[in-house]
């Protein structure tokens, strides 16, 4: 498992859009950020390309991060948003020529589908603040990005889920959702003794259920030594209050849901401070 090298200012940070396009004003608003840290910022000739939601088409948008891979004078590779089209690259993406040569591919939600195609590989990856999101992040999850990412640290917060042997075991993960979507193809590899990473927005009770049921049918969560649970933000019931025509609530949260499927299993879990709130601290993956 090669772990990125650490970054030091004066290193090239570029940024990609694998998913949702991204604005002139979200570019220039990271690259302040970015060189306020003393890095160089690289934005491709495509970066803002646009095929109605997406940066451009899958080809355009899988060219794109192709090159920055290939890039040597990139050492770190930012997605600006996340929203959903990752996944529809990941036959097209140079995965091995990253793991051959690492360099951290930072991000989270719909980047969770590139993360699991470097883990799949044996890679390391950082799943922290969409270039989009870190701008209006509190200083302490930007500093912790910063953190990690110049060798000062680790990961984050992880001597607080003391139940798990995080020393020990590799952690994989991210948005419930994609997670979900791969389950069952090459993409998705859960391995035994694996720690997993989940959290999720704006989805329905019920949905997590048949997700988490998903992973239980499927043996994934067997394989797990543990879990870790972040945010599970803007969840929707089937009630009146989110345009039901009659009230049928699940009866329970997002966290007794998943604990739920965790508990018969005997697979411990911990609450961290990752996911869709501005409290999104970073996780070393791999």
């Amino acid at each position: 498992m090669k772990r990125p090298q650490s970054l030091s200012p004066g290193d090239s940070i570029a940024l990609a859009a694998p998913s949702r396009f991204a604005t002139v004003e979200q570019v220039q608003e990271i690259s302040i950020l970015l060189e306020s840290r003393g890095y160089k910022v690289v934005v491709d000739d495509e970066l803002l390309a646009r095929d109605y939601q997406f940066a451009g088409t899958d080809a355009q948008r899988a060219a794109l991060f192709n090159r920055l891979i290939h890039n040597s004078q990139v050492k770190a590779i930012w997605c600006m948003r996340g929203g959903y089209g990752a996944g529809r690259l990941l036959p097209h993406i140079d995965f091995q020529h990253l793991v051959d040569y690492p360099k951290w591919v930072i991000g989270f939600s719909d980047i969770t589908a590139l993360h699991c195609g470097i883990l799949r590989l044996g890679g390391v990856c950082l799943h922290a603040p969409l270039a989009t999101t870190l701008v209006s992040s509190p200083i302490s999850v930007v500093d912790a990005c910063f953190d990690i990412l110049e060798g000062r640290l680790q990961s984050t917060f992880l001597h607080t889920a003391g139940m798990l042997n995080l020393s020990e075991a590799r952690i994989v993960g991210g948005n419930l959702s994609v997670l979900y979507s791969l389950n069952g193809s090459q993409w998705l590899d859960i391995r035994e003794g694996d720690v997993l990473l989940i959290e999720d927005i704006d989805e329905m009770l019920y949905h997590v259920d048949r997700m988490m049921n998903n992973l239980s049918l499927s043996g994934v969560l067997a394989k797990l030594s543990g879990v870790l649970i972040g945010h599970f933000s803007a969840m929707r019931d089937s009630t009146k209050e989110f345009g039901f025509s009659t009230d049928n609530p699940f009866g329970k949260n997002a966290v007794e849901i998943i604990a739920s499927h965790l508990d018969p299993l005997g697979i411990p879990y911990a609450i961290v401070p990752v996911g869709h709130e501005a409290e999104n601290y970073p996780i070393v993956l791999g």
